[in-house]
């Protein structure tokens, strides 16, 4: 992989988690967050 040549050598990377309904358990949204994260 190589940075933009426009972002200075800087490299971000991102992910969306979609979730199967709204929720506030935090429980949900880190194990969400935590499979994003093997996927990265």
């Amino acid at each position: 992989m190589r940075p933009s040549e426009f972002n200075d050598g800087k490299y971000a990377n991102g992910l969306l988690c979609q979730l199967p309904y709204p929720t506030d358990d935090t429980r949900l949204i880190i194990a969400a967050a935590q499979e994003g994260i093997k996927r990265l």
